[in-house]
């Protein structure tokens, strides 16, 4: 038997001879010692992989390695990596939990004009709908071990399965809402706050590329036409009698009634004399009167600023 030191003789036959033979005892350990590896037939079978000088040094340690670790999903220049939370068909949620301070994500790219990334994708096997998207959810936890949300982004289908908003919500109280959309468009949304600058030369405003310019034909009286929301209109040159005014048209696709036009006397022309005045809003234009305060007749081609302030009744 082996195992305990004793063995059995056995006596074989061939022929007219006969053959007796003692089989060699084998000592078998099997007393579960870590990192025996030496024997065949040993207590490897309990062999402490985490404990050990880290015998596998291509393998990931999942409860971690001193000095840190590489994960590399392939070879090809196409392969990827995907980690699962769950191999189940219908998974309810999905973690990657790390530790430290900061963490980036980081893409290694040759070219030097190009946008690479990361990409969230929220996968639906049904029809996705408007405010379908991927989100990206922000919580801090402390010793109370309570996962406290404290806000959301997300991109959200709007209108077409490839157009999207951006969207931000902020959680106050433990409720989110939407306060800020951008949508496709361009066109930004602020709701339920205000806007403000604590800059002292920034302040709010229309950036380069919102305004325009035009130039009044035949007389002051003539009407210009500017799709801008803001811009300067230069006047005719034509003679204004003292102590009266004029009045033009200036058609403006981007006005509503409820908008508020601001105008003001820019440059050319003798200083503080004239007041311009922007009146009669309607959708899609407005007029301006301007008067000669002055004792003189004015004939100059006078610069006109006008700024439209979108608002609303409501």
């Amino acid at each position: 038997m082996l195992g305990d030191g004793t063995a059995d003789a056995t006596t074989y036959l061939a022929g007219d001879q006969s053959y007796k033979t003692t089989p060699t005892a084998v000592s078998v350990d099997d007393a579960p010692v870590n990192g025996e590896t030496t024997h065949a037939i040993s207590s490897n079978w309990a062999f402490d992989h985490v404990a050990a000088a880290d015998p596998h040094t291509g393998y990931a340690v999942l409860v971690g390695r001193a000095g840190g670790q590489v994960f590399q999903g392939g070879t090809a220049a196409g392969d990827k990596v995907t980690i699962q939370a769950t191999s189940h068909g219908t998974p309810t949620a999905g973690n990657l939990i790390s530790g430290g301070d900061d963490h980036t994500v980081e893409v290694l790219d040759a070219g030097t004009s190009t946008r690479v990334g990361l990409i969230i994708k929220h996968t639906t096997s049904g029809v996705m709908v408007d405010n379908f998207g991927a989100q990206i959810t922000f919580q801090a936890r402390d010793d109370s071990g309570a996962n406290n949300t404290l806000g959301r982004m997300s991109f959200d289908r709007n209108g077409a399965d490839n157009t999207g908003d951006f969207v931000v919500r902020p959680v106050n109280a433990g409720s989110g809402t939407e306060r800020f959309r951008v949508s496709a468009t361009g066109d930004t949304t602020v709701t339920g706050g205000f806007i403000k600058s604590t800059s002292p030369t920034g302040g709010i405003g229309y950036a380069g590329g919102a305004g325009g310019t035009v130039t009044q034909a035949t007389s002051k009286s003539t009407a210009v036409t500017l799709d801008k929301v803001c811009g300067q209109i230069t006047l005719n040159n034509a003679t204004l009698n003292a102590g009266t005014e004029v009045t033009f048209t200036v058609t403006n696709s981007t006005v509503a009634t409820t908008d508020c036009v601001v105008v003001n006397h820019d440059s050319v022309g003798t200083a503080g004399a004239y007041l311009p005045t922007a009146h009669t809003i309607g959708s899609g234009s407005f007029q301006i009167t301007v008067s000669n305060l002055s004792a003189s007749n004015l004939g100059e081609a006078i610069v006109l600023n006008f700024v439209v302030i979108k608002a609303v009744a409501t």
